[in-house]
């Protein structure tokens, strides 16, 4: 029933967003703090391009998106998507949409979620990775890793130029 559908989206950690024509009608409590808004009042009747960030490609994507659920009514795949909050904090979003009826009208019901510190956590990871293989193969010494099932995984350049070999 409406009521159960509306208590169970009232408690999701997700966003939920329903979207009428690229308007939103509607917004869980969870979606209006994802999108920077104090309550959900304050992104109902807001397109939903206000919110992405207007490179030419995020653009597309919500263009691509759009026409998928509206013309071929058909759900879109998980994506990611970086959004300016009424905060003016920028977030990255994965997200994703299938068609619906919403008060008699086709519509679009958004599920989305903040994946900004998971895509921050990422990009440290990559970047210390990177300073480590800087350093092992800026060193003199040779520097090997090596696992009982998989025998040598990693060995910079020294190793191999101590070792006689051409590439490792």
């Amino acid at each position: 029933s409406g009521e159960r559908w509306g208590r169970l989206v009232e408690k999701l950690e997700d966003g939920l967003q329903i979207y009428v024509d690229g308007e939103s009608r509607y917004i869980n409590p969870a979606g209006a703090a994802i999108v920077g808004a104090e309550t959900p009042e304050e992104v109902v009747g807001r397109s939903l391009q206000e919110f992405v960030v207007s490179e030419r490609t995020q653009q597309d994507v919500v263009e691509d998106r759009i026409r998928t659920v509206y013309q071929e009514r058909a759900s879109t795949p998980p994506r990611e998507l970086e959004i300016i909050g009424l905060d003016g904090a920028r977030r990255v979003i994965e997200s994703y949409t299938v068609p619906i009826k919403f008060d008699g009208e086709q519509a679009g019901q958004t599920v989305f979620r903040d994946i900004t510190e998971q895509k921050e956590m990422e990009q440290a990871l990559r970047e210390r990775e990177a300073r480590l293989r800087s350093i092992t193969e800026n060193v003199s010494d040779g520097i090997y890793r090596s696992t009982p099932n998989e025998g040598l995984v990693y060995a910079n350049r020294a190793f191999a130029d101590i070792f006689g070999y051409e590439h490792v």
